[in-house]
């Protein structure tokens, strides 16, 4: 399979034309059009509906489209790890962040890195520890950030010496904002909002007396928090470092308060185990151990 076949079939799947898509690409609409049809016997699925004006992507198209983003991905990825002059450092590095105090310091870190070698580029992905897992393990990302544990079966990983601590996030009129520190027994019977990886993470809030019933949404960003709070949904357990106090402070309605039993949570850096880091990523991860 030809990856500029399937980035042409990527951009027919975005025009929803193959002529004007061919125009974009700068060749014949029937290349473009039998370079679809080549995809369509290899796969022996339809991949587009037709009609006179458009075309749309079936269900296997779609499947096809996911698929092929992941390919070019990958493979501008290993071009990118490649350095073209020998012994320089230079390319991408690919790193998934969960919401986490060490944030800060690893952007500092980034900053010193790149002063010693300039040609390195860093790709962020801002996600949940459980979706940050899954990109390491598919080589997506070079490492990235997890709470509560990493997976030893799967990923390497190096303990962060600084645990994370939980605050409550919640609107000015609700009862327990009258409360200097806020205890997990006070949160039962509450609606709650709570970070994506404390439904199943270690140390789970399931763990520790609250249920499902109590948790009405989820999240992965504290952004997403604020709004749903601001909405009413529920209180939110967040990291106690993740939200600047001054940002709760301008937003007249809401107001944090520290967590004073919940359990910290363990955070991790964690990359691919058995997989092969590249030169630039490999100084990277050494300087985040030493560090963090």
């Amino acid at each position: 399979m030809d990856i500029q076949v399937l980035k042409n079939f990527l951009l027919v799947a975005q025009e929803r034309n193959i002529t004007r898509a061919a125009e974009s690409l700068h060749i014949a609409q029937p290349t473009l059009s039998r370079q679809i049809q080549n995809l369509e016997e290899e796969y022996g699925r339809q991949l587009f509906y037709r009609d006179n004006k458009t075309i749309r992507l079936t269900e296997q198209g779609r499947i096809l489209q996911q698929r092929a983003n992941e390919i070019i991905y990958l493979f501008e990825k290993s071009r990118s790890e490649i350095n073209p002059v020998p012994g320089t450092v230079s390319g991408e590095i690919r790193i998934s962040l969960c919401e986490a105090s060490a944030v800060d310091s690893i952007y500092a870190l980034v900053k010193q890195f790149q002063t010693e070698y300039p040609l390195t580029v860093f790709r962020f992905f801002n996600t949940s520890s459980e979706t940050s897992s899954g990109l390491i393990e598919d080589g997506i990302v070079d490492m990235g950030l997890l709470f509560g544990y990493a997976d030893g079966r799967r990923l390497n990983s190096h303990r962060l010496r600084k645990e994370e601590s939980r605050a409550v996030l919640m609107r000015k009129d609700h009862p327990l904002a009258a409360k200097e520190e806020i205890s997990m027994e006070d949160l039962k019977g509450w609606p709650l909002v709570v970070y994506q990886d404390a439904v199943r993470g270690v140390p789970s809030m399931i763990e520790y007396g609250l249920t499902a019933d109590d948790m009405k949404a989820t999240f992965t960003t504290t952004f997403s928090a604020l709004k749903m709070v601001q909405q009413g949904i529920g209180i939110a357990t967040i990291i106690k470092d993740t939200v600047d106090s001054s940002i709760v402070t301008n937003i007249a309605s809401l107001v944090t308060r520290p967590m004073k039993d919940a359990p910290l949570v363990p955070t991790f850096l964690a990359w691919k185990r058995n997989g092969t880091l590249s030169d630039q990523a490999s100084l990277f991860l050494d300087m985040l151990k030493e560090n963090l």
